[in-house]
């Protein structure tokens, strides 16, 4: 049987079969001296299989084999017997295997057989062998180009990191242009509102000015606290908030969004506390949002706000009957710009940041968030916010559920 040498790949190897280096092969029943010729015919061999039968495949290797004829009388003896005498188990791989989990095997068989060669077969069907000098060669080229890789990625990654930092301070540098001539504008339209002379009409369109306005600089200041949340420079600073009084402040704040709209604000507090250490800038944002983001999804029905002290927990949660999610959306909801209505048929206002950054002022707060929903049912968002220096234990009346509006 002939020596079938076969050159390395020209491209980087996806399977093993990729790095067969021979399919030089002698039936079971060969006489031994016919290996002694194979192996003095090519130096560069190291193993040659033997065909024992369909699907199995047995191994001589080149040193054992040379030491066992260098035995007393060794060659005499062996010279015209069947090679299967001397024919040994070897490393059988399939031909679709990976050549680093290949070598990964290899290098856990026993010392004296790690540099053998390995029968590579596909199926029951002999395919060839792959010299460990070879694979171990692949793997340390492999490896070599891996480390490239992850140099270029790790260039690529200090440049995205350099593009995202300008694009921050531009964001809060855009922002904070913005909010002074909003607030102009604001500031003029309270004053001519206030004037006695407006007629009914001028003051009509001055509150639809006004609106137009404070839904602008709603898009203004979660651009700004977005950017400052990404950048790290958004901090909680916690002081004793009279709790109750406080969500008392943000439903009176919230009513006017319900105008004209068929929906009821609800509150329910139980057992809340006189004071809480928290941050109310932070506390303010996260419920605003919530809110306002339950008054866009529901057309009717009613929009609950409810606060507990649980253990050492003031949890809050929002719930509406609005439109609600469907369960995959869920994953998706707090990520920055997302919004689950289709573009083209979007009928609801919003740029996708408010519950990217409740996520974020929650997270500052060392709190939790999470969110139930069902289509056509409505959705609850819960906040667990743990209690911070001075909390002061839970003293309040039981369940008090009250109509807003």
């Amino acid at each position: 049987m002939e020596v079938a040498l076969r050159p390395g790949p020209a491209v980087a190897p996806k399977i093993i079969a990729d790095l067969v280096t021979t399919d030089l092969c002698v039936p079971a029943d060969a006489p031994v001296r016919r290996l002694i010729e194979l192996f003095e015919q090519d130096p560069s061999i190291d193993s040659i299989a033997v065909i024992r039968a369909p699907g199995r495949v047995g191994l001589v290797c080149r040193s054992r084999f040379f030491l066992q004829l260098g035995q007393r009388f060794g060659y005499s003896i062996f010279e015209n017997r069947a090679v299967e005498m001397l024919a040994e188990e070897g490393s059988v791989v399939q031909a679709d295997a990976v050549p680093m989990d290949v070598v990964h095997i290899a290098l856990q068989r026993e010392a004296s057989r790690i540099y053998d060669d390995l029968i590579v077969m596909d199926g029951h069907r002999y395919r060839g062998m792959v010299s460990m000098r070879s694979l171990i060669a692949h793997h340390k080229d492999l490896l070599a180009s891996s480390l490239h890789e992850l140099a270029t990625l790790d260039e690529k990654h200090r440049e995205l990191q350099e593009l995202n930092r300008v694009q921050s301070e531009f964001v809060a540098n855009m922002t904070h242009e913005l909010r002074s001539p909003i607030n102009v504008i604001m500031g003029v339209g309270r004053v001519l509102a206030g004037d006695p002379a407006a007629t009914p009409g001028q003051r009509r369109n001055l509150g639809i000015l006004l609106g137009r306005a404070r839904d602008l600089l709603g898009i203004v200041d979660n651009l700004l606290d977005l950017s400052k949340l990404e950048a790290g420079a958004m901090l909680p600073v916690t002081e004793p908030v009279e709790i109750e009084a406080f969500l008392h402040e943000i439903v009176a704040d919230t009513e006017p969004l319900l105008a004209r709209k068929p929906v009821q604000l609800r509150v329910a507090f139980r057992s809340l506390p006189k004071t809480f250490d928290t941050d109310p800038q932070f506390l303010r944002r996260i419920l605003d949002n919530l809110l306002s983001n339950a008054i866009k999804f529901t057309e009717y029905g009613t929009i609950t706000l409810q606060a507990a002290f649980e253990g050492r927990d003031l949890v809050f949660s929002v719930v509406d009957t609005g439109v609600g999610m469907q369960a995959e959306d869920l994953s998706r909801l707090f990520r920055r710009f997302t919004q689950l209505e289709s573009p083209k048929t979007k009928r609801r206002p919003g740029t996708g940041l408010g519950l990217a950054i409740v996520k974020g002022l929650v997270d500052a707060l060392s709190g939790t968030l999470s969110v139930e929903s069902q289509p056509g049912k409505g959705s609850l968002f819960t906040v667990h916010l743990p209690a911070g220096r001075g909390a002061v234990e839970p003293g309040g009346p039981a369940w008090r559920p009250r109509v807003v509006r």
